[in-house]
């Protein structure tokens, strides 16, 4: 930390988690004696919602209604391939809260993923055993997003995905830093590749300088 100005506010600080910010936040502020601006502290998450609003991206309990909304106007028998032997009728609440939780956190996971980051994406992939599974869910998740969009928001995971593909670099950084991160998800290398091509990327690891 010796070679940073104490004007790092330009910066922005890609960390494990919010505890390892409030760290590095105090450490900071003991070496500098003049003071310190911070630089932005992010989550590898948090760092692939840049370029978007709360107001714009649906929260996880927008997200929740918007897939009960959809599961509850769904027959058991056009998902043939999903539910082999569904019964003639539509999901009862309790059927779709639970579903709907199942269909977000798999949503969730996805969209981290180097490739297949939606369902109609896993259905698609060359050698899927069960694409025909992944395409009833496919059909749902179109049906969810119609759903958000009726109402003015965008997925969270879309979102995330548009910003690591995309070409949005935020004005105000003009250096991204890496703190401690292990294992990174690879939705989050793909947007630092891109980012990186304009920003300068550094990395800080916890290990001893001759290493």
């Amino acid at each position: 930390w010796r070679d940073w100005s104490s004007d790092v506010c330009s910066s922005d600080l890609v960390v494990p988690s919010h505890y390892a910010a409030r760290l590095i936040r105090e450490q900071l502020a003991q070496q500098a004696d003049d003071g310190v601006l911070p630089p932005q502290f992010q989550t590898p998450t948090e760092f692939l919602n840049l370029g978007y609003t709360d107001e714009e991206v649906a929260s996880p309990t927008d997200a929740l209604m918007a897939w009960i909304e959809v599961l509850l106007a769904t027959e058991r028998t056009t998902l043939p391939d999903l539910l082999p032997h569904g019964q003639p009728a539509r999901f009862d609440v309790n059927e779709a809260r639970h579903l709907a939780q199942v269909f977000a956190a798999l949503r969730e996971e996805l969209g981290m993923s180097d490739r297949g980051r939606d369902f109609a994406a896993v259905a698609a992939l060359p050698g899927n055993p069960e694409a025909a599974r992944w395409s009833d869910l496919a059909r749902l998740e179109t049906n969810y997003r119609a759903v958000l969009q009726a109402r003015g928001r965008a997925d969270r995971n879309d979102a995330r995905i548009a910003a690591a593909t995309g070409t949005h670099i935020p004005d105000e950084f003009k250096h991204i830093w890496l703190a401690g991160l292990t294992e990174p998800q690879p939705l989050f290398l793909r947007a630092l590749e891109r980012m990186a091509a304009t920003l300068p990327v550094h990395i800080v690891v916890g290990a001893p300088a001759s290493e």
